[in-house]
């Protein structure tokens, strides 16, 4: 398959989006937002409630004119959930990674900008690094219990190789 690397730099996984609605101005969500905020999205966007046990948000602003701001977004590639490869990004711009043989990454992009990995904060900052772990260890406890169940959505690799390939992307 072709793509882009499975890591979680900056410019993989900060991707623009852009959403048009007719007879909304257009704006700039200036928050940290999520994939599965998109969903969430477009149903405010068409007038339709968004379910309670929805995980996204609309990024389409609220009455007060505001965005609801995602604390963490959680980042991970695979069907099946992999605790070694996975990462937390904060609204603060801390960001804890985990590049199965690369290790772990706790990097601060507001001093690091350039996500170098010799800048790791892991050792100098061991509460920041405790808590991004706590956070993520929840996230990845929780994705696996969601993705037991039946309901879960999430498809085996094969299926989607399949689909792929009936849609032209792959041969």
């Amino acid at each position: 398959l072709g793509g882009h690397p499975q890591q979680f730099w900056e410019e993989v996984i900060h991707v623009p989006c852009a959403v048009s609605v007719p007879g909304m101005p257009g704006m700039t969500v200036k928050e940290q937002a999520a994939l599965v905020d998109l969903p969430a999205t477009i149903l405010d966007a068409v007038g339709i409630d968004i379910p309670d046990d929805w995980v996204g948000y609309s990024l389409l602003p609220n009455a007060d004119g505001e965005v609801e701001e995602r604390e963490h977004v959680f980042i991970d590639v695979e069907p099946e959930l992999n605790r070694a490869h996975a990462g937390v990004r904060r609204s603060d711009d801390w960001k804890l990674m985990r590049h199965d043989a690369e290790g772990e990454l706790l990097l601060d992009l507001n001093t690091n900008p350039d996500e170098n990995p010799q800048e790791n904060e892991i050792e100098s900052m061991p509460g920041k690094h405790e808590r991004l772990t706590t956070v993520l260890d929840a996230h990845l406890d929780e994705m696996e219990q969601s993705r037991s169940t039946e309901a879960s959505g999430v498809e085996d690799g094969e299926l989607i190789e399949d689909h792929l390939r009936q849609l032209g992307y792959i041969e």
